[in-house]
């Protein structure tokens, strides 16, 4: 059996990994989102997380616990909760283009720590 989709251009084994990873993300998404996952919780936990409030969060800093914490927002609310960049540039005060370089560096944060990639469950 041919798999294909115009939107996606690869072999039928690569559009059928593509299509299956969405799928996967979509449940994922709706897991989170019937547990009452939203950004305001999001926030609270990732703030407990690091020990920071809120108020620092969105605020300019270098301090390293406080740019983890806005790494993890942006890459969490982005990729697990599926917030646009509008969203969490709202949330923090900051711009979208600002929000994009966050979420590159929460991803590369949660890839060295399995710890952060757990702060939904």
């Amino acid at each position: 059996m041919r798999i294909g989709d115009e939107r996606i251009l690869g072999d039928s084994a690569f559009i059928e990994k593509v299509l299956n990873e969405d799928v996967f993300a979509m449940d994922s998404w709706s897991s989170l989102s019937s547990q009452g996952w939203d950004t305001e919780r999001l926030v609270a936990k990732v703030c407990a997380h690091f020990g920071v409030s809120r108020t620092h969060l969105t605020r300019k800093s270098r301090a390293s616990d406080i740019s983890m914490a806005k790494a993890m927002m942006c890459y969490l609310g982005h990729e697990k909760l599926r917030l646009s960049t509008r969203e969490i540039a709202e949330v923090l005060k900051i711009s979208q283009p600002a929000v994009s370089k966050w979420i590159v560096k929460g991803h590369e944060l949660s890839l060295d720590c399995q710890e952060y990639q757990d702060l939904l469950e």
